[in-house]
């Protein structure tokens, strides 16, 4: 009985042993492994969207016609994506804006969401920091759950980009046979509530002050019942 536990142990030991000398060995190699080696492992950075993810440098996401098309009349500027090499830098942000850019937003990785016109747009892509430059086309602008909301109208919440005008949009919607509940906009951006016939939808989308369409989510109470619990009901 003891011989057999000894061999038991034995073994044990020699396999503790094995994993040791294999995690050594992975150590090793990951030590003196040419940095560049990972690097052509490694994936691009990626454009983190609601609607999509995607390495733009590899293929951008399949979209109907109806969600590509844009709506600038000719000369106006417009919303682009410019994604720089790493982790976006003031003196980057500096450089996109010394060509005229108005930057509104930041999407992960590393990209700013920029107004600008096309000869800017050009210029941006020679900058030797900027990795990709691409239109903020429609098809990133709806959310994922309207897809398969049923009805002929949907109600929605319309966010514009910052210091858009919301009065302008509401004119606009409501040539779209849109019925806008409520408007307003702060700092960070603007905010209207309609029902639009789910038809137009891709019509709003191509607005060019909209960032983004999502069903309109009534408010709920979710903690009526703490004041009770927490006895300060006369507070």
């Amino acid at each position: 009985m003891r011989q057999a536990t000894a061999s038991i142990m034995e073994k044990r030991t020699m396999n503790a042993k094995r994993c040791l000398l294999l995690a050594l060995a992975a150590a090793f190699v990951l030590l003196f492994v040419p940095l560049n080696a990972l690097d052509v492992q490694a994936a691009g950075p990626v454009i983190r969207l609601h609607r999509a993810t995607f390495d733009p440098l590899v293929e951008e996401p399949s979209l109907p016609s109806s969600l590509r098309s844009l709506r600038y009349p000719s000369g106006e500027s417009r919303y682009c994506l410019v994604q720089f090499q790493g982790p976006v830098r003031q003196e980057w942000r500096k450089s996109l804006e010394a060509i005229g850019a108005v930057i509104v937003d930041y999407v992960p990785d590393f990209a700013l969401v920029a107004r600008m016109d096309a000869g800017m747009a050009d210029r941006a892509t020679e900058l030797a920091t900027v990795r990709w430059v691409g239109a903020y086309l429609p098809g990133y602008k709806i959310s994922p759950h309207l897809d398969s909301l049923p009805g002929r109208s949907q109600e929605v919440m319309i966010q514009l980009f910052a210091g858009e005008d919301p009065s302008l949009v509401v004119e606009e919607l409501k040539s779209l046979r849109a019925n806008v509940v409520s408007a307003h906009a702060n700092s960070l951006a603007g905010y209207i509530r309609a029902i639009v016939p789910h038809s137009c939808l891709a019509d709003v989308a191509r607005l060019t002050a909209v960032s983004w369409v999502e069903p309109y989510l009534p408010p709920t109470i979710d903690n009526d019942v703490g004041r009770g619990i927490m006895k300060v009901d006369q507070v």
